[in-house]
């Protein structure tokens, strides 16, 4: 997926610039509308999107760093596809 700056994502993010890429995705910085924090943003690659273990592997991944409470371990506030 490419988001260009100022696109709204999920009514609540709107992004401010792309931030790094990895295998599974992209990271952007967004800033939350609803409480003004800066936060990053991770998005699956298109070609992942049609691929179920590779979306349950994504989902996965969020519901377990949101398990972790750590300063070493971003806070995960929420998932989807």
């Amino acid at each position: 997926m490419n988001l260009e700056p100022g696109q709204i994502v999920g009514n609540d993010f709107q992004v401010i610039a792309p931030l790094s890429q990895g295998g599974m995705g992209r990271l952007f910085t967004v800033l939350q509308l609803s409480t003004g924090k800066k936060r990053a943003l991770k998005v699956m690659a298109e070609r992942f999107a049609d691929d179920e273990k590779a979306r349950a592997r994504f989902t996965q991944e969020a519901k377990i760093g949101a398990q972790v409470e750590s300063e070493h371990v971003v806070d995960v506030i929420a998932a989807g596809i």
